[in-house]
Formats: structure tokens, C-alpha cells, sequence
């Protein structure tokens, strides 16, 4: 900065120009760094599939086209010797106490006028597969069947199609005519079943053989109902190796508190992709051995003994051996002996056991709680988590007793003579089973066991099949093809759709990133799954990508990926440390550039004549890298600039109102707003 002495000598003031220049271009090489990050995370998240693999054709068997075929050649004559059996089964219909809310003819589908549109084609074709299929001489007896399909599987491969068709589609129509009686006989359940499923919950040592008859009965697919899994699945993930991610999960999990917190919590960060671990882990093993302090061996044991751990080769799966300890399926002792030290994996095996004997172990508990919990006496209306239950209870109350009301209507008319012989379905016996008055009496007097059932199966989780009864919608538009999975994101769908183990998104938060620039403004996190490759960067023919919907990935798609995993993850904790440096970084420069106020625009002309004299041909320097970062600059203040010429207009004016003459200092740097370097 120029001063003038008493002397009118002109002096030149110390001013850090060489630092302001050295953290400009800092900063600015700071800001392409985190620019080119924000750019691939950006960039990966438009990967496309590339050509799509064609679509075969779907393909349709023999028997379904046999069964369009013989729809597509019915007529009047071909179908006339049926029609007394249809009559007859309205006749029968109307016989009964039961006033439809619509003609009973109407629910029978008409195969000369519906054709194709007068049942399933698809249902009726399986069906019919599976009934052409050889079978065993037991397979043909005469079993419960719940569904008109069970009942065509039984038939003889030779039962005439056409019969077999036209009775099928009379009992379709008469299950339309159950769907409209349901509703009232629904409505008759719930204002009565109320009074005895209360008396079974203030006593239910009532129904106590009952309630553990129904309980002993469980199987494995109610264990899963309450747990989510299966124990014949825990046990097949126990007989396997575990994966490299939960050893490293298993062996800094259960070092938690002998790990500094600050450790612990780096390590968590980087995730468990092994290659990252082991490269943060070692870097605390080195930074450990350095420090001279007799401590620290005891904590340098600590993080060898987890190195060693995490990378094992010991197959056995001690880290779902512990998961199942703290989700309370296996006890201490069963724990102790799954995970002794220096067990083998043969060992580990043997002492698991047989998949039964596995079973057993949790199935015992899962039912001896389940009756503690059943016969322990409970106020009506029951809660649940604080909330009253009573409509729950109700609910599964009406719902167990409506299907054994189903189960007994179904006895009468889905039967194979309901098919082999004429006038044989007895839908008018099927339909007195839910004549309000049967229905009444048949509540008045509850069967134990039914009522055991209800009552066991409040306590369950509830089954798929139990959907509280809603209006069906109007058939909608097909939508556009989308994808049946929430991704959170482009590349999360990318990882859930090639060949690798299944795991979920697992975003690491690293502040200062896209936070500089509205156009990565939502670029804060990274997928931890990109580091896989790091070490085994994607190809042509990747095995990752070959059979799935990614096999034919552009080849700047994969380079996309790579890119922006070595530059994240090829030093993720140098990473950090500079993307939460930004706004230091800014405010540093930002008190600079106030302390040299009025001489960055002589600065910026000073450079521009610089920039104009290299090119006119002189190469004694870089032209481009000047050209560039005078870009940076110019970009960077222009807005400045404005504020620099009102400033100087402003001084102008003071000194003319002042009555002075301008001083030397005004004119020794001319200032260049009117003229920006270029």
C-alpha cells in the first residue's frame, strides 16, 4: 500500500499480498477439489442400465391354450346338456330363506356370452396342469378342500374339460352369492361373540386344555409371525460363514468398551467394508506404537486383538451367535458353548447340533411363554401397549368364527362329486350353514376349542389371511411401470439390483460437501457401498453386472462410479477434514480480502496485463494456469467490485466537496472496474 511522508516521498507500507495470493490459491484449489467430489456424487446418481436386455416373450403353456381353445369353440349345442343343472342350482337357491340383493341367475357367469371374461383362465389353467400331472395313488383320496382349484387337482386326468369347466364356473358364481350373504352374517357375529371371548379373559383357566391344546399345535411359521424369522432359518444362517462385514460388526461391537470413544466412533464411521477398516485401523495401530508411554500397550493389545478378530479366517458365525444372545432366542449357556475361544468350525458345528434339536430349543420358550401370557387373567376391554383392544379382539373373535363357518359350508359343495356327478353341489345346504338363526345358536353355545383358538390368536401377531373387510375399489387404470421398492436413491437401486450381498443404503454425513452451491445442495451424504470399488474397480462383463438389468452399463456410467470412489474413499478421513474446513477456510480469506480492500483491483490489473502479454507469444511462464486463475478471481469478485467503485465515486466526491486536490495515493493503483481482467 503507497503512503506519502511529509516529504511528499512516496512509501510503500507492508501489506501481505504474498499470503493473500498463497490462500487464494488455497482456497481455490480447496474449492475444484471438493467441486470435482460434488460432481461425481452428482454424476453417479444418473447411471443408466445401458440397452435393455430384451424381454422374452411370456410363455403359455399347453393347457392354457387347450383352455381357450375349448372356451373359444362352445355353442349352444355343446352346452345345452348342462343347462337343467344350472336351473336346478337356482332353483335350490331360491328355495332358501335368503332374499339377494340381486337376481340369482345374474351370479352365474354366461360362457357363450362372457366367454374369455366368465372366469380366471389363468387359475382354472394351473389348476388343470396340476390335475394332468402323474400323481400317487394317495394323492386322489378324498381330502378337505378348501378352494374349486383343490378340487380340479384331485380329478382324474380324463374328466371330460368341458364338464369340468361348466361346473366350475357354477361354483364360482354361487362364492359370488356367499360374498353377498357374508357381510349380515358378519354383522350378527360381531354384536354377539363379545360376551363369551369376555368371559375367557377374565377366566381363562376356563378353556385352559383347550388353550394349550391350540398353543402345542404352533409351528414354525407362528414362531415367525411373532419374531419375523423362522428357527429352521436361524439355524441355517448359524451353519454358515460369516460374511467379512460381520466379523469386523462382531469384533468392534463387543470391544465397545475397552475402545476409546473418539476410536470407537471412527471406526463405526468407515463402516465395515473390510479394505476401509483395516486401512483406519492401522493407521490407530501405527499412531499407537508411536507414542512412548507405557499405557498405551495395553490399548495396543486391545486394537490388535480386534484386528485379529475382525479378519479371521474362522468361518464360524460368532457374530449371529451374539445377535441371537441379545435378541434373547438363545440363552448364556448355549451362547458360552457356541462361542468358546479357538473353537473350529467343526466344533462350532457339533455343538449347534441338528436343525430339530435347534428348533425344539426355540419353539419350547415361544410356547411356554405364550401360555404364561394366555392364562394369566385379563380385564375386558384388554389393552395392548396402553390401548384398548376391545375392537381387535372382537374382530379376530368374528373372524375365526366366520371361517369355520366357511370350512363348513365348504364341506357340502367343493367336493370331487360336486364336479364327477350331476346336481351334486348342494348350495342350498351350503348357504343354511349361515342362516342367521343357525348362526345365532351356533354362537349362543361356542365350541372350546373355537373359542381357545380366537382367544390364542389375539395374543399372535395376525395372519396374512385376516383383512378387515373394505369396499372393493373400481378397477383403475394399469399405472406406468414402477418399481415395487422405496430406493432412497439411484445408486441404492443400483446396489440392490447387481450380484453382491444384500445390504442397505449406509450413508456416511460428511458436512461441507454441496453445501457451497445451489446446485449440489443435496449432496451431503455418500453411499458407504461405493469403496468396494476401490479395490475392485467395475468392468466390461463385471461378474456384478452379468444377469442383471445393469449387464449392459455405458462404459462412462462405470468410470462415473470408479471415479467418484477413489475420490472419496481413497483417503475418506483426509476427506472429512477438508470438506468441514470450508468455512474456516472462507472466513480466513474473507478478513484478508477486507484488510486489502483497495488493492485487490490494482492487483486484478496487474495480472491482466500479465495474462495479455502472454499472449502475445511470450513463453517465459504458464499462460494457461494464469489464464486460469485469473478466471478464478475475476469470478470470485466480481460482485466486490461494484461495491469497490461506489467506494472510490464516494472518496471522489469528498475530496471535491473538501476542496482539495486528489492525492498521489488515489492515482498510484488505477482502479479497474470499468475494466475487468478477462
Amino acid at each position: 500500500m503507497v503512503m506519502t511522508s511529509a516529504s511528499k516521498e512516496p512509501v510503500v507500507s507492508k501489506q501481505p499480498y504474498k499470503k493473500y495470493l498463497k490462500m487464494l490459491s488455497e482456497y481455490s484449489d480447496h474449492k475444484d477439489k471438493i467441486a470435482r467430489i460434488d460432481s461425481a456424487l452428482e454424476a453417479v446418481q444418473g447411471i443408466s442400465r445401458g440397452v435393455p436386455r430384451p424381454i422374452p416373450a411370456p410363455t403359455v403353456s399347453e393347457t392354457k391354450l387347450g383352455v381357450i381353445s375349448l372356451i373359444g369353440q362352445l355353442d349352444e349345442a355343446k352346452l345345452a346338456k348342462f343347462e337343467p343343472e344350472s336351473e336346478a342350482a337356482v332353483k335350490s337357491l331360491g328355495r332358501t330363506n335368503w332374499k339377494m340383493p340381486k337376481p340369482l341367475e345374474s351370479y352365474f357367469p354366461d360362457l357363450l356370452k362372457e366367454k374369455y371374461q366368465a372366469i380366471d383362465i389363468t387359475k382354472f389353467s394351473d389348476a388343470r396342469e396340476i390335475q394332468l400331472a402323474p400323481k400317487n395313488p394317495g394323492e386322489l383320496a378324498n381330502p378337505t378342500f378348501s378352494t374349486a382349484e383343490e378340487v380340479i387337482h384331485a380329478l382324474p386326468a380324463d374328466f371330460d374339460a368341458t364338464t369340468e369347466l361348466y361346473r366350475y364356473t357354477l361354483i364360482k358364481g354361487f362364492e359370488k352369492v356367499l360374498d353377498d350373504v357374508r357381510p349380515s352374517v358378519k354383522l350378527i357375529l360381531d354384536r354377539t361373540t363379545t360376551k363369551p371371548m369376555q368371559a375367557v379373559f377374565k377366566k381363562p383357566s376356563l378353556l385352559k386344555p383347550q388353550i394349550e391344546a391350540y398353543i402345542n399345535k404352533l409351528g414354525e411359521t407362528d414362531f415367525q409371525r411373532l419374531h419375523g424369522i423362522r428357527p429352521s432359518q436361524m439355524f441355517e444362517k448359524l451353519s454358515q460363514p460369516a460374511t467379512p462385514a460381520d466379523k469386523i460388526k462382531y469384533a468392534l461391537t463387543s470391544r465397545k468398551q475397552f475402545l476409546a470413544e473418539d476410536d470407537f466412533g471412527a471406526l463405526e464411521l468407515v463402516g465395515y467394508h473390510p479394505q476401509l477398516f483395516r486401512d483406519k485401523l492401522d493407521k490407530m495401530i501405527i499412531q499407537t506404537k508411536s507414542i512412548n508411554d507405557p499405557k498405551t500397550a495395553e490399548y495396543l493389545k486391545t486394537l490388535q486383538s480386534l484386528r485379529d478378530e475382525a479378519f479371521t479366517n474362522d468361518p464360524a458365525n460368532h457374530a449371529y451367535v451374539e445377535k441371537l444372545f441379545e435378541d434373547k432366542f438363545i440363552d448364556a449357556t448355549t451362547r458360552a458353548k457356541l462361542n468358546q475361544p479357538g473353537i473350529s468350525q467343526q466344533q462350532f458345528l457339533e455343538a449347534l447340533g441338528t436343525q430339530e434339536g435347534f428348533s425344539e430349543r426355540l419353539m419350547t420358550p415361544f410356547k411356554q411363554d405364550l401360555l404364561a401370557t394366555t392364562t394369566t387373567p385379563h380385564p375386558f376391554p384388554v389393552k395392548v401397549d396402553g390401548v384398548e383392544a376391545h375392537d381387535e379382539a372382537k374382530y379376530i373373535m368374528t373372524q375365526t368364527y366366520l371361517e369355520d363357518l366357511d370350512k363348513r359350508a365348504k364341506s357340502f359343495y367343493l367336493t370331487k362329486d360336486a364336479f364327477e356327478a350331476p346336481n351334486s353341489m348342494k348350495f342350498d345346504q351350503a348357504i343354511e350353514v349361515y342362516d342367521p338363526k343357525a348362526v345365532r345358536k351356533y354362537v349362543k353355545k361356542p365350541d372350546p376349542d373355537l373359542l381357545a383358538k380366537a382367544y390364542v390368536e389375539f395374543h399372535l401377531p395376525r395372519k396374512p389371511a385376516f383383512k378387515p373387510d373394505v369396499p372393493k375399489p373400481k378397477p383403475a387404470p394399469a399405472p406406468a411401470p414402477v418399481d415395487k421398492v422405496a430406493y432412497k436413491s439411484r445408486l441404492d437401486k443400483f446396489f440392490s439390483e447387481i450380484n453382491r450381498p444384500a445390504s442397505p443404503a449406509n450413508d456416511i454425513r460428511i458436512p461441507g460437501l454441496g453445501v457451497d452451491n445451489e446446485k449440489f445442495r443435496n449432496l451431503g451424504t455418500v453411499d458407504r457401498r461405493l469403496a468396494e470399488f476401490i479395490r475392485e474397480p467395475l468392468t466390461r462383463y463385471d461378474y456384478r453386472l452379468v444377469g442383471t438389468p445393469w449387464e449392459k452399463m455405458p462404459f462412462a456410467d462405470r468410470v462415473k462410479l470408479n471415479d467418484a470412489a477413489k475420490f472419496i474413499f481413497r483417503d475418506l478421513d483426509k476427506l472429512i477434514e477438508e470438506a468441514a474446513s470450508t468455512p474456516e477456510r472462507l472466513a480466513r480469506l474473507t478478513r484478508l480480502e477486507n484488510q486489502l480492500n483497495d488493492s485487490i483491483p490494482g492487483m486484478l490489473e496487474i495480472m491482466q496485463r500479465i495474462r495479455q502479454h502472454a499472449n502475445r507469444g511470450n513463453g517465459w511462464f504458464d499462460a494457461t494456469k494464469t489464464e486460469a486463475s485469473i478466471d478464478t478471481i475475476n469470478q470470485a469478485y466480481r460482485a466486490r467490485m461494484a461495491k469497490l467503485k461506489a467506494l472510490e465515486e464516494q472518496k471522489t466526491q469528498n475530496l471535491v466537496a473538501g476542496g482539495s486536490a486528489p492525492t498521489e495515493q488515489a492515482n498510484v493503483l488505477p482502479t479497474v472496474q470499468n475494466n475487468p481482467a478477462k
